[in-house]
């Protein structure tokens, strides 16, 4: 017998599959999680081969995965070759990505059916979501009132992103100040931005600045940034312009530096003036009317009203209702040139009264004719101020001065002798500095 070798003159055909295709970004000094390929050979394998690859897919060689050459070589002896793919760790959020080796035509060697493997590439780093800054919002200045959280990601992200949202109570109530408002939020893939809407509630109250948090939680895809917001509800407004309140709005407060005026409403109003010289007038409703520095004009209009003066040379006018009356430092004026402003039934107290020379004066209508001290009635009402205010101490256009127990008093007087309780001023001085006398009554606004 005899044995014939027959050498085969067929090149070898090379395939690739993916042996780990799954890979994913991973942190520094944590366990890698790379991908693998395994290219093989038919036919003898006596010699090393060295193919031709491409890399390809949604992931960059040398970028998202250490570079890998465009050649593989097989050993001697060997009917496998291995590629393994190791991932580089980013901060981009890119979702899953594909690296793709695909065998390609070369010497030595047909490419096989199946040229062609994907790994997958796991991104670690998800879109951030984040709630828009903190506000304020003046209750009442509209009708409906709302306020507008943005809820953004950071980046678009391939993968549908979804986030909880609820209200929760601080100093304002759901359901009395502001609407609870909850659910989920979801993001389609290339969506980075939707608004949170929460109706605010108004009431009549007079109140002190409250607050309530808007959460973020449970996100999926995502992480969690800023994720609570304060909203604070106020009921002043704030202007740097001259400016009326709206009807629902309480308090105003004038900013700046420049001599601007505010109004108020019907409602129990706050107005506050800035550092230059306002004019600060109430309407109806117990207000309170705070010049600040400046020489400014207060009037409280209806209601009993509580004005502070400030520092500089003001004018304050009570108006109907009793009303409580602070000059504060400086030159002041306390204007009864309206005596029906502060009869007996609701008269005025004045705080601060510096009868000194060059100081504060009562502003009348007309010069006053005469000032006399009425001495200490016997009880405080119309006939025990009758009896000291007679048609001789109390003459028409005069102004007087009486005491009850520790009580300081000052009457002024109309164009009838004696005193008449609906028709002449009534003014309690509380804080007097120095002696009454006529000289403490002027005509002259300024």
């Amino acid at each position: 017998s005899a044995i014939v070798n027959i050498a085969d003159n067929d090149p070898p055909q090379v395939s690739v599959v993916a042996t780990d295709a799954n890979a994913a970004e991973t942190l520094l000094g944590t366990i890698p999680n790379p991908g693998q390929y395994t290219l093989t050979r038919t036919g003898p394998t006596t010699s090393s081969l060295t193919v031709n690859v491409a890399l390809s897919g949604t992931a960059t060689n040398g970028t998202d995965y250490t570079i890998i050459p465009t050649t593989v070589t097989f050993a001697a002896g060997s009917s496998t070759a291995v590629v393994n793919l190791s991932v580089t760790d980013d901060t981009l959020v890119e979702g899953t990505e594909t690296a793709i080796l695909t065998v390609t035509s070369g010497t030595g060697y047909t490419v096989g059916t199946v040229a062609s493997a994907t790994v997958n590439i796991a991104d670690n780093d998800l879109p951030i979501i984040d709630l828009s800054a903190n506000q304020t919002v003046v209750e009442g200045i509209t009708s409906p009132q709302n306020v507008i959280y943005t809820v953004t990601l950071s980046s678009d992200s391939t993968e549908t992103v979804t986030v909880q949202y609820a209200t929760v109570n601080n100093t304002a109530i759901a359901g009395s100040d502001y609407t609870a408002t909850s659910g989920t939020l979801t993001f389609d893939p290339g969506v980075t931005s939707q608004d949170i809407i929460i109706p605010i509630l108004n009431n009549s109250l007079n109140e002190a600045q409250e607050t309530f948090n808007l959460t973020l939680s449970s996100p999926t895809n995502a992480q969690l940034g800023t994720s609570i917001t304060v909203t604070t509800i106020t009921d002043t407004l704030t202007q740097n312009v001259t400016s009326t309140l709206p009807t629902n709005v309480e308090n105003l407060t004038l900013t700046g530096t420049t001599a601007i005026n505010g109004t108020g409403n019907a409602g129990d109003n706050v107005l506050i003036g800035n550092s230059a010289n306002n004019i600060l007038t109430a309407l109806a409703g117990h207000d309170t009317l705070n010049g600040g520095a400046g020489n400014d004009t207060l009037d409280g209009g209806d209601g009993n009203d509580l004005l502070f003066g400030g520092a500089s040379n003001d004018i304050l006018t009570g108006g109907l209702g009793k009303d409580s009356l602070t000059g504060g430092l400086g030159v002041d004026r306390f204007d009864y040139r309206t005596l029906a402003d502060s009869v007996f039934s609701s008269f005025d107290v004045i705080t601060d009264f510096n009868a000194n020379t060059g100081n504060d004066l009562f502003l009348v209508t007309i010069a006053r004719t005469g000032f006399s001290n009425a001495g200490i009635v016997a009880t405080l009402d119309t006939n025990g101020i009758a009896a000291q205010l007679t048609n001789t101490t109390f003459t028409a256009n005069s102004a007087a001065q009486f005491s009850f127990g520790s009580r300081t008093f000052v009457a002024i007087n109309d164009a009838t002798a004696g005193f008449g309780a609906t028709t002449d001023a009534i003014i309690e001085v509380t804080g007097l500095t120095g002696t009454l006398g006529l000289n403490n009554f002027t005509t002259t606004l300024v």
